[in-house]
């Protein structure tokens, strides 16, 4: 799987929630599917995003804004929260 082009593809295609108060707001309403991370996330608000729920959590291999260029986005992504996948396949190589 090409990572790069499986979250392409579901942010063009699917339903996504940028940053971590997002992801906290879909996490606790259980509508979260998969949430990527970046590699430069601080531990502090990655122990806060796990400890909410069992939803699987992928690091990205880049920094933020590594992870916002790849989603299209001219600003840092800190989480993206996966609602749904759309015509992408990320899900089913996660799981």
């Amino acid at each position: 799987m090409d990572m790069n082009r499986s979250l392409r593809q579901v942010v063009q295609t699917g339903e996504v929630h940028f940053g971590v108060r997002q992801a906290k707001k879909a996490l606790k309403a259980r509508t979260a599917q998969l949430i990527v991370v970046p590699e430069n996330i601080p531990d502090d608000i990655l122990d806060g995003i796990r400890d909410i729920s069992k939803v699987p959590l992928v690091r990205f291999a880049g920094s933020n804004f590594e992870l916002g260029t790849v989603c299209g986005k001219p600003f840092s992504v800190s989480a993206l929260t996966i609602i749904e996948a759309g015509e992408s396949d990320i899900l089913d190589s996660i799981g």
